[in-house]
């Protein structure tokens, strides 16, 4: 299995319509680069496609904190994580908290970890 790590909160996890806008478009991207991969014969797991609309539904939070330990879990669990290079004017993967914890705790348990352009998103 695959650990895909993305984009999400990284500079927008208030409940602004601005943040949520910009969260729904992190989202579809993500969605879009899973079911490209999943195409490809890849299984791959998303902590974002899986947990976005029940957090928005039940109105759970949108910070890594409260998923940490689920996210580390499922981390360890895959043979690689892949990471979405992702940025736009409010953030970046490499300064989501969350990206960088998911990529330590790979590298802490030898999972190797993979890094994607994504020179289309935005």
């Amino acid at each position: 299995m695959i650990y895909l790590a993305s984009l999400y909160s990284n500079g927008c996890a208030s409940d602004s319509d601005l943040h949520k806008e910009i969260r729904q478009l992190r989202y579809e991207y993500t969605l879009k680069r899973l079911a490209e991969f999943m195409s490809e014969g890849y299984f791959v797991f998303s902590p974002i496609a899986h947990c976005k609309v029940a957090a928005d539904t039940y109105g759970m939070p949108h910070d890594y904190e409260f998923y940490k330990n689920n996210d580390r879990h499922f981390v360890g669990l895959s043979e690689e994580v892949w990471v979405l290079m992702m940025e736009d004017d409010l953030g970046s993967w490499e300064l989501s908290h969350g990206i960088q914890d998911e990529i330590k705790y790979a590298l802490d348990n030898n999972i190797p970890v993979k890094y994607i352009h994504c020179s289309d998103y935005k």
